[in-house]
């Protein structure tokens, strides 16, 4: 029995389709746990990133509540909601803390976004700072926190894109 030269051809054919075809699965495997990995740390972040968001409009709004329940005397209410807003000051500086970590892999964005998220807490501690002696002159401008808000949330995009290696 004589071995033809096209029988060896479709033996190496064969072989380096299965080689081929196990290699791909291999690098596959491992392309998509990285792909799992990247959209549940994406996920995380931009969860964490929309409470970050959220509670910053929960103080803003509530120190304005506060203010308003003070001038009207119902110095209990006042007290409830001094409270709701002390613990989420206590919460969104925990949100500030865990979403530096996110940033470490989008080295893209990180900074914009280090820049914006370090904004919106300082206007925040601002406003906290103001309310505490609003008797200094002027009045704090609310629209500073919002500005803040939208540039946070567009970097959080940003780096929420970036995470998902888009």
């Amino acid at each position: 029995m004589m071995i033809q030269s096209t029988d060896i051809i479709a033996g190496v054919a064969i072989v380096t389709s299965v080689i081929t075809f196990l290699w791909g699965f291999k690098k596959s495997k491992i392309l998509n746990s990285q792909t799992e990995w990247y959209r549940i740390w994406a996920s995380d972040f931009l969860q964490q990133a929309n409470s970050f968001n959220r509670l910053a409009s929960e103080i803003t709004v509530g120190i304005s509540l506060w203010n308003n329940l003070n001038n009207e005397g119902k110095s209990d209410d006042a007290e409830k909601k001094l409270e709701e807003i002390t613990r989420s000051i206590t919460e969104i500086s925990f949100y500030e803390w865990e979403l530096r970590k996110y940033s470490q892999f989008a080295p893209r964005n990180a900074d914009k976004f280090c820049q914006c998220a370090d904004k919106l807490f300082k206007s925040l501690s601002e406003l906290i700072n103001y309310c505490k002696n609003p008797k200094r002159e002027g009045s704090f401008n609310l629209e500073e926190i919002r500005t803040a808000q939208f540039l946070y949330s567009k970097a959080s995009r940003d780096l929420h894109k970036e995470l998902l290696g888009l």
